[in-house]
């Protein structure tokens, strides 16, 4: 079972470093094609990628009826927006 668990890791480890590579070329290749700036769109693609299980579960937990939906909500809204100030260079 352990072998099991340990092979597992290693593949999904090998999966990970070859889809966050093609990640990097694919986003070269847009910010290339729309003359925005690598720093931009990987930014703006992380964020969203981080966000999505967040999201997710607002709103399924919106569409299933739940009391507790809007803490999501402002979970989400709470730290995209407290993560704007923190990231300003002050020169």
């Amino acid at each position: 079972m352990p072998f099991v668990l340990i092979a597992g890791i290693i593949f999904f480890s090998l999966i990970l470093l070859k889809a966050t590579d093609l990640l990097v070329v694919h986003l070269k290749a847009l910010a290339e094609k729309t003359h925005l700036g690598d720093y931009l769109l990987s930014t703006v693609i992380v964020g969203l990628a981080t966000s999505l299980p967040e999201l997710t579960v607002a709103v399924t937990s919106s569409l299933a009826g739940a009391p507790n939906s809007w803490n999501y909500k402002g979970n989400i809204l709470f730290n995209k927006f407290s993560s704007v100030n923190t990231t300003h260079k002050n020169s």
